[in-house]
């Protein structure tokens, strides 16, 4: 990837996914999502007329929301449009008139729906929901966020005990993103969840990490396998990665040293100059997207350094032809910016840990350079 010296460029709406899946991976969310972050960091002007054309889709896709598919989560799931609609409410106040019909639609989908994992269920609603809280502190339904707390605790509960079953243990599906929404969930809405469910699950991914030499950490997708990820977002070191840094910085205290010190093996392998496909969900975008992450929750420039190395080993034309985050062009447009503006712009899902809620970080240049 040409990684470039000044801002790019953003498309016009017309170059945007028009997808019908929900989700700021999956299509068209992701680019309104992605635009507005640049707006509220200054990176971008605003536009009256632009953000008038996303409240309308917006308010056309409330309409045909399809509650039996019970996909709720931010990350595929119509949990993305109630973020955007919550980002949006901060630059442009008639998207407040859309926050009743979402959250009515999506609690009866939260009500429905049997899946517990961040990309499709209960702790990407618990993620989405933190997200909102920093951009609209206390319009979150209560009954909402109770239901997915419940959900996820009780799924965790039974992971832990059925060992013959499959057990993913990645960010995406499995314990480290339910220790990322559990944990988030304690400090945003004061919601406890036992201290010994999160122990045995940090026990399960500091017992199944594979070890290189130099204390890199590698993880196979579940714990009844063997065969390493090397990449992916989804269910490797790199997914990982990204949810022990939310949790040594919202954790509990007592677990904090334990979530960092997992966290920065997890970033070692992460930062490995390896081959892999470009894409964000199983490939070297979402890599270096996550040590960017790390930089702007840790503050060592090795890791936007690291970053900005393996970012230049993706080849220029990539993922064209697919214009969605997960695995097309979205993805390698928001690398762009984010890898010269990598404390104002948060990572999806990201945005309540970015400081006080409803804070909006300025503008910052790369320290890589």
């Amino acid at each position: 990837m040409r990684v470039l010296s000044e801002s790019p460029s953003f498309p016009a709406i017309a170059a945007w996914s028009r997808g019908r899946v929900p989700g700021i991976m999956e299509g068209w969310p992701g680019w309104a999502w992605a635009w507005l972050q640049l707006v509220r960091a200054g990176l971008v002007p605003f536009s009256h007329t632009r953000s008038r054309a996303i409240y309308r889709e917006l308010s056309r896709r409330l309409d045909g929301i399809d509650v039996s598919r019970g996909e709720v989560s931010l990350v595929k799931g119509i949990g993305a449009y109630a973020v955007v609609i919550a980002a949006a409410a901060t630059v442009d106040e008639e998207f407040f008139t859309l926050l009743p019909r979402m959250y009515d639609v999506w609690m009866r989908s939260c009500e429905s729906s049997q899946k517990v994992d961040v990309y499709c269920g209960a702790a990407g609603v618990l993620l989405a929901a933190a997200e909102i809280e920093a951009y609209l502190p206390g319009s979150v339904p209560r009954p909402l966020v109770e239901l997915a707390h419940r959900r996820l605790i009780a799924a965790a509960q039974e992971a832990l005990l059925r060992r013959a079953h499959r057990t993913y243990l990645g960010f995406a599906h499995g314990f480290a993103g339910h220790l990322f929404a559990l944990e988030m969930a304690r400090p945003v809405f004061k919601l406890a969840t036992p201290r010994n469910l999160l122990s045995q699950m940090l026990d399960i991914l500091e017992s199944s990490q594979w070890q290189a030499p130099d204390g890199a950490a590698f993880w196979a997708a579940a714990m009844e396998e063997e065969k390493i990820q090397l990449t992916a977002w989804c269910n490797g070191s790199a997914g990982i990665a990204l949810a022990l840094l939310g949790c040594q910085r919202f954790g509990m205290p007592g677990m904090r040293a334990r979530y960092r010190d997992l966290a920065l093996r997890a970033l070692r392998a992460t930062a490995y100059r390896i081959r892999s496909s470009p894409t964000f969900c199983c490939g070297t975008i979402g890599r270096a997207q996550v040590l960017i992450e790390a930089y702007r929750q840790l503050g060592d420039p090795v890791w936007a350094r690291s970053a900005l190395t393996i970012a230049r080993t993706i080849p220029a034309d990539a993922v064209e032809g697919r214009r969605h985050f997960r695995n097309g062009t979205l993805g390698a447009i928001y690398l762009r910016w984010r890898l010269l503006h990598p404390t104002a712009l948060p990572f999806p899902a990201f945005a309540n840990i970015s400081g006080a809620a409803g804070s909006q970080p300025a503008a910052t240049q790369n320290p890589a350079g």
